[in-house]
């Protein structure tokens, strides 16, 4: 069960998506239970709206709140249905606060109201009342009588007072199961000393060419670099990857820490590691004028590009340079000085990348966009401003040599072996495309193709050189469109669905981030047996489909968490800066308003519609108002138009 909103469910089966409308319908499900369920023909059997009272919540806040409304509200088809059992309750511990006293109301009953709009309500008893208000708990629900409109729960515990950064980010991690705690004795324990070296290792080669890491401005965990070299007519370039499994042996306490958490997880103003910083940061981190061990996808290729041969090999690398992408990129314009060697590497670098880029688009690769944003900070660290993120050619150099290295090793492992890990990317939603091809045509903006991903990467390319002003919003609501791409056991699913739809490429694999990925480190223990280097983990068959599904919660909870930092954050920016007046594009409509990008800022919000009798459109310009939003707790930006 995926819960939208309070009134607002979808349950995903082998018969398709069905859609759970009403309080009554919804037969006190929670987001995340495991239920059963019947079809629905008749959808006069969904109870009305006006039936809700007030302590349900509307969808006043945007964001991914909205974006699950969308995908629980499916098409005029749509499937529809009724829970009739649970069988599995996803009561966990849930991050809110209480409702503010009411003058006639006891002390000892209390209201309390979840963070998470998808979650009801819930009623506790406590003898704590005061010393509760106006602090961020933490609730377990007990039970749900069939006759209560809310279920009754207990306080579990205090993070401290409303509004509190430190507070509202805790609340955040609790909210996605995020494992912050410390790393135990026994992990530490098998960590290396601080002063470890790189010691030459029998079958592991070191590397000379010129390698480079390039990266995010502020980046300690390095977990790749680039080499390249000019060899007669050929070219060699290798992807060089931090040799993380080194130090994190199968069934070790580091294992286990890694295996529970499975991600790093990024917010706007820290991390949470998968790993110990020592490794992270230091032992494994590909920085730059030390020797790091390396595990390496090395190519020939012909100056086009073409791939002439491949060869992978554990490695020992001194990178020459630490760059950020900006910093690459005024490298190669010309504006900062370096060596010669690393000048012509990257360089070269970014022309093969381009070669390759477009042969992936050529192919059928989409060119899809996302909603990233920075934050600018003033002398003393404080967040002084909020804009979209900047992208260079060199952010697309890498990205490039990523995804060939980890198609390369996809390639190696699922010729080698049975059972393995894959990245796969299944079919887009058909129905949301139809919608968004049906609005672009409406709007006079042309027609949307989607029969193949390469049909649909020239369509958007057509229509954004006809109206760029809507490109990079088309672009993101296309993405919107698209299935999530997991990880499987490709054991479990038949070769042609093994297909990685937005790469168009027919098998993927994670291997390029194992400082902060759980699947890369297994990935590289499979690429050893491949290479004989090491043999398969006992009993991996038996647990690869398990490890998939955790990995897969794992990543979707850390994609979450950051979002809802970036919300919270721009919150704190907008409520310090007072309001501000913007331009925006519509990119949803909805009963209650419209959702609205900004561009200026990078960031969409919710704007509630004064003007009731204007019909507004998909893609129309117009002018708003930001402001920090505060209901029940829950921390926005909205827009007024």
């Amino acid at each position: 069960m995926i819960r939208g909103s309070y009134i607002i469910g979808c349950v995903q089966c082998a018969k398709g998506r069905f859609i759970i409308r009403g309080l009554n319908n919804l037969n006190r499900a929670i987001n995340g239970d495991k239920v059963a369920i019947v079809e629905i023909k008749d959808s006069s059997t969904t109870e009305a709206e006006s039936d809700i009272d007030d302590d349900i919540i509307g969808l006043d806040g945007g964001g991914e709140d909205g974006e699950i409304v969308n995908y629980c509200c499916g098409s005029n088809d749509e499937l529809l249905g009724r829970v009739v059992g649970i069988i599995s309750r996803n009561f966990r511990e849930i991050a809110g606060s209480l409702q503010p006293l009411q003058l006639s109301s006891s002390t000892n009953s209390r209201i309390f109201m979840p963070i998470d709009s998808r979650i009801p309500f819930i009623n506790i008893k406590t003898r704590m009342s005061k010393e509760l208000e106006g602090k961020r708990i933490t609730v377990k629900i007990a039970d749900w009588p069939a006759d209560s409109k809310r279920p009754n729960g207990y306080w579990v515990r205090i993070l401290g007072d409303i509004g509190h950064v430190d507070v509202e980010t805790w609340a955040i991690l609790i909210e996605n199961s995020i494992t912050v705690d410390e790393f135990s004795d026994s992990a530490h324990k098998e960590l290396p000393l601080s002063s470890w070296i790189a010691e030459p290792q029998s079958g592991r080669i070191e590397w000379t060419d010129t390698t480079v890491s390039v990266d995010p401005p502020g980046c300690t965990d390095i977990d790749d670099a680039l080499s390249y070299k000019k060899i007669e007519n050929n070219l060699r370039i290798g992807v060089h990857i931090a040799d993380v499994s080194h130090f994190v042996k199968d069934g070790s306490a580091l294992d286990m820490e890694a295996s529970k958490r499975c991600n790093t997880v990024y917010l706007v103003d820290r991390r949470h590691e998968m790993l110990p910083e020592l490794l992270t940061s230091n032992i494994c981190s590909l920085r730059s004028n030390v020797h790091r061990y390396a595990f390496s996808v090395i190519w020939t290729m012909d100056l086009e590009g073409n791939i002439l041969d491949t060869k992978f090999t554990k490695s020992i690398i001194c990178s020459s340079a630490s760059l950020t992408y900006e910093q690459a990129h005024q490298i190669i314009q010309g504006h900062i000085s370096v060596s010669s060697e690393v000048k012509e590497s990257l360089t070269g670098l970014l022309e093969i990348s381009a070669k390759l880029r477009q042969k992936r688009i050529e192919k059928g690769a989409l060119e899809l966009a996302s909603a990233e944003v920075s934050f600018d900070y003033d002398e003393s660290s404080q967040i002084r401003g909020l804009r979209p993120y900047k992208l260079y050619p060199t952010n697309q150099m890498v990205e490039e040599f990523m995804l060939l290295a980890n198609t390369s090793v996809a390639k190696k492992l699922t010729n080698t072996f049975p059972c393995t890990i894959i990245r796969r990317h299944p079919l887009p939603q058909l129905d949301k495309l139809e919608e968004l091809n049906n609005t672009l045509k409406s709007c006079g903006f042309g027609q949307l193709r989607y029969n193949n991903s390469k049909e649909l990467n020239e369509s958007l390319q057509n229509i954004s050189r006809k109206h760029p002003h809507i490109e990079r919003i088309l672009r993101i609501l296309s993405t919107r469109c698209m299935s999530q791409a997991v990880y499987s056991n490709s054991k479990d699913v038949p070769r042609l669905e093994w297909h990685h739809y937005g790469l168009c490429v027919d098998v993927y694999t994670h291997f390029t981030s194992p400082i902060r990925r759980y699947a890369d480190i297994l990935v590289h223990r499979l690429l050893e047996a491949a290479l004989e280097i090491s043999t398969i983990p006992e009993g991996w068959n038996r647990k690869l489909t398990e490890s998939c599904d955790h990995m897969n919660d794992k990543c979707f909870a850390s994609k979450r968490s950051s979002r809802a930092s970036i919300e919270l954050f721009s919150y704190y920016l907008f409520k310090k800066s007072g309001p501000k007046v913007t331009k925006g594009i519509v990119t949803a409509l909805r009963n209650s308003g419209i959702t609205v990008m900004c561009p200026e800022f990078g960031i969409q919000v919710f704007a509630s519609s004064a003007n009731k009798t204007r019909p507004y459109k998909l893609f129309d310009q117009i002018d708003v108002k930001l402001e920090s939003h505060d209901r029940f707790s829950r921390f926005s930006v909205i827009a007024t138009v």
